[in-house]
């Protein structure tokens, strides 16, 4: 948009059409030797124009350009408020699956195991624990991997150059 204004401000200067400066000699000899000088300013027609259409079109360009940043602008800002919202739900997902849970459920696996070992438990019930705490572990998983990128599109948005430092605060 800057460079469209300054040409529209070099298309208002410019209202004059261009001139040309011309300085002559001419000598003939017939009879007598004829001498002339002369000199003249030469200007482009029509002089009443005074570049208007130029102008014009540097204004529709200065519009059109502003035009399309207001576009761009309202469209990151309506991705940013997208992002910002998914990033709070995808946020709340893995507040529900905090490191003591899994840590209690793996603590939980790996007795279900020894007791299997004693015969205590059934085969079935510590694979049905086994399956659930796998399941878990992947939606943690997953639910960190979508924080990470919604993360990585708000800094990529608000164009922030020191992602991985400002991550650890997420």
């Amino acid at each position: 948009a800057d460079g469209a204004r300054k040409a529209a401000a070099l298309a208002a200067i410019e209202r004059m059409p261009d001139f040309s400066v011309s300085a002559f000699t001419q000598r003939e000899r017939a009879v007598e030797t004829e001498r002339g000088r002369g000199m003249g300013v030469g200007l482009s027609i029509p002089i009443f124009e005074r570049n208007v259409k130029g102008i014009a079109a540097a204004k529709q360009r200065v519009s059109a350009e502003e035009s399309a940043l207001a576009f761009q602008r309202h469209r990151v800002e309506s991705e940013l408020r997208r992002s910002l919202v998914e990033y709070d739900a995808v946020r709340q997902i893995v507040a529900r699956y905090p490191e003591t849970l899994l840590t209690a459920m793996h603590r939980q696996v790996e007795d279900a195991e020894e007791e299997f070992e004693k015969g205590r438990v059934e085969l079935l019930v510590f694979l049905e624990l086994d399956q659930e705490f796998a399941e878990t572990v992947e939606h943690a998983i997953e639910a960190q991997l979508d924080l990470v990128q919604i993360a990585a599109e708000i800094f990529e948005l608000t164009a922030e150059t020191e992602f991985l430092p400002r991550l650890e605060s997420f």
